[in-house]
């Protein structure tokens, strides 16, 4: 919401039919969108997104991958262990 798409480079689009056999492309150049406009009576775009920046760092998936598997690794260690600690007392646990 209030945010467009901008791309100001060169876009290509492949438009070939393969029943047909046709071939054709679509060049766009200078695009800007904006799919949800809640400001009717204004000629101008929201702030703009541009078409090849990045949403989301690299960083940040692998670190929460990491802090899941190791979590997961903590928690199979605990379990093992206190099956081990039980296993060690017998039936003495009633």
């Amino acid at each position: 919401m209030n945010t467009s798409y901008r791309c100001a480079a060169d876009t290509q689009l492949n438009l070939t039919a393969e029943v047909t056999s046709v071939a054709a492309t679509l060049t766009l150049s200078q695009l800007q969108e904006e799919a949800f406009r809640t400001q009717h009576n204004n000629n101008s775009f929201s702030s703009a997104r541009e078409c090849g920046s990045p949403d989301l760092p690299d960083a940040v998936p692998i670190a929460v991958g990491c802090a899941l598997g190791g979590l997961v690794v903590v928690v199979l260690i605990a379990y093992l262990e206190g099956r081990r600690r039980s296993a060690a007392r017998g039936y003495l646990s009633m």
